[in-house]
């Protein structure tokens, strides 16, 4: 099962265009937290914020914009692209330190998207 969902999603988006997303897949079909490791977002040198994307792609609409530090849940890895999830309140479990089975499109109460590996430094996991 999840390997039909990992090039189900491979095949999607080799065809993407500027105005399409793809979900952050959280969970798998092991007994493992849905997300394993959690990050801290890093932007480029003099900028104070990292951008947040709809899909793994630097053509890719940009969906977000996060501050220096602020922590991220790393879940999906797509060649240069990672699919976090992270929230705008510290005051909300996002749900990704558990286990879901099978692995599944993020929907929510945090919000998702897609961020380039240089802008994310793992922290804990």
């Amino acid at each position: 099962m999840k390997y039909l969902l990992a090039i189900s999603l491979i095949m999607f988006s080799a065809h993407l265009t500027a105005n399409e997303s793809v979900p952050v897949i959280v969970g798998s079909d092991d007994d493992m937290d849905a997300c394993m490791t959690l990050g801290l977002s890093e932007a480029a040198l003099n900028q104070n914020e990292s951008v947040v994307r709809a899909a793994p792609s630097a053509a890719a609409v940009v969906i977000d914009t996060i501050q220096n530090g602020h922590p991220v849940w790393m879940c999906s890895f797509k060649k240069e692209w990672i699919g976090v999830v992270y929230s705008t309140s510290n005051k909300i479990d996002c749900g990704v330190s558990r286990f879901i089975k099978p692995a599944r499109p993020y929907q929510g109460p945090c919000q998702s998207g897609w961020m380039h590996k240089t802008n994310v430094e793992p922290a804990a996991g």
